[in-house]
């Protein structure tokens, strides 16, 4: 959302029932912030192992205990067929096998429902909904 119509925003003396967020400096702002409001969102990011599972902190890893975001088993695949690719033995099956299952794990991870946008229209102080303002929840068909 640009600077101005952001600033409309924060103007208004009642901030009506939608939110909105921006993301500006590195930091996402929201706005209005309710009490007791819990913020989820999905992100990307480079780092794929660390030492406690669900919190990934590090791009490599420092540690025998350290555990990955990914299925152990397609760890070992990879690090299997890449072995045997560097002592000059025969690696074709392991490398296949390891491609499928690392498609497998794609398609996992890319299923789900869409989310569906269901702000209004409103144009009111130079704001607009659409692509720039979202219902805070989620519509499943």
């Amino acid at each position: 959302m640009p600077s101005a119509q952001w600033t409309a925003l924060r103007a208004l003396s009642v901030p009506g029932v939608g939110q909105y967020w921006r993301i500006q400096n590195n930091a996402m702002h929201i706005y209005p912030i309710r009490a007791g409001m819990t913020i989820t969102y999905d992100y990307i990011s480079k780092y794929w192992t660390g030492p406690t599972a669900g919190s990934p902190s590090a791009e490599a890893a420092t540690s025998d205990n350290d555990v990955v975001v990914f299925p152990e088993d397609l760890m070992e695949k990879g690090i299997l067929w890449r072995w045997k690719q560097a002592k000059g033995l025969d690696y074709a099956e392991e490398m296949r096998n390891y491609e499928l299952a690392k498609l497998e794990y794609s398609i996992y991870q890319d299923g789900g429902t869409k989310t569906y946008s269901v702000g209004d229209y409103y144009e009111g102080f130079g704001l607009r909904s659409g692509r720039e303002r979202t219902w805070p929840g989620t519509v499943t068909p």
